[in-house]
């Protein structure tokens, strides 16, 4: 029997819409953002901390949209990998996390790992699905879903139906 490759998959911007709904909340309390402004983690940009917290905590993580294309491609990996669904939010928000996933990919196992990559090479991960650089410029196979932030990756970048099918034309 052939061992399946494992292949882990960012929830935040790559299945869910999270920054969707996060500039929608800033903007609920003043910050006016819109998706091409983003040129860096939230963090970098300052809009992390408090304001972060307080929509974390706010119910919104678990009722949010799917990203386009998602669902039928991350079925179509399913064929050729053992997939998990990867997080870097903090471990309170793992109820409202479990509850998304549940909801929309239920049949992928959840992960929350504050350091990606570490868990990546503990788990021996032939690659990663994600949008942020920062975990995607440190391991061997990266693949970015296409986000404004993410515009300068060298590596495989595009939208879901790119990227599936970019996977799969390498195993």
């Amino acid at each position: 029997m052939v061992k399946q490759k494992l292949l882990c998959i960012d929830i935040d911007d790559c299945i869910c819409s999270f920054t969707d709904d996060y500039l929608q909340f800033l903007q609920n309390n003043g910050i006016g953002m819109k998706r091409e402004d983003i040129i860096g983690s939230f963090t970098e940009m300052g809009l992390a901390g408090e304001l972060m917290e307080k929509f974390l905590k706010s119910g919104a993580l678990s009722t949010m949209k799917v990203v386009e294309g998602s669902r039928k491609s991350v079925r179509r990996l399913l064929n050729k990998f053992v997939l998990v669904a990867l997080t870097a939010r903090p471990v309170y928000t793992q109820k409202d996390t479990m509850d998304w996933i549940l909801n929309n990919f239920s049949y992928l196992p959840l992960v929350f790992a504050r350091d990606k990559i570490a868990y990546c090479k503990k788990v021996g991960a032939w690659g990663l699905v994600d949008d942020q650089l920062r975990w995607l410029d440190n391991v061997d196979r990266g693949f970015a879903i296409a986000q404004p932030w993410n515009n300068g990756y060298e590596g495989a970048r595009g939208d879901w139906d790119f990227i599936s099918k970019f996977i799969l034309n390498m195993v």
